[in-house]
């Protein structure tokens, strides 16, 4: 698959495989860096491949952003290379950097949701109760 950064969205087809034409509805990163395309038409494609790098001086990377670095000058030069190749670090596919997490929004969910858990056995103990004393005028 082609395309050329034109005013018009336009791809043109190198070949023919059988599927019928799709749009990219996800994407998955495997645990070798690998950016898989899923299409609307059931076929996946490699779409790109991460590179990841390291520094003999961790410490020494300069912060630029909330959770952005960039080499610094006690850095040292960046080793480039693959996931888990050199010495660089493995990639966890599915997983949530703590650091993309609200701490505080999942806390407030949580007192919600044992809020609302009282709340319903609260009801079903009331509901409960009532129906006793229907019973117990019936007879």
């Amino acid at each position: 698959m082609t395309g050329l950064d034109q005013g018009d969205n336009e791809l043109s087809a190198s070949r023919q495989d059988g599927f019928p034409a799709g749009t990219l509805s996800s994407f998955i990163i495997t645990e070798t860096g690998k950016i898989q395309g899923v299409f609307s038409n059931g076929s996946s494609r490699d779409l790109g491949q991460i590179r990841m790098a390291r520094f003999a001086n961790n410490s020494g990377l300069e912060q630029i952003g909330d959770n952005m670095f960039a080499a610094g000058v006690n850095s040292g030069l960046p080793i480039q290379g693959d996931p888990g190749g050199n010495g660089i670090g493995q990639i966890t596919a599915g997983a949530v950097e703590l650091s993309n997490t609200d701490i505080g929004q999942n806390l407030i969910e949580l007192i919600l949701a044992s809020t609302q858990y009282r709340g319903g056995a609260r009801v079903i103990t009331a509901v409960q109760q009532l129906l006793d004393e229907l019973l117990a005028l019936r007879r």
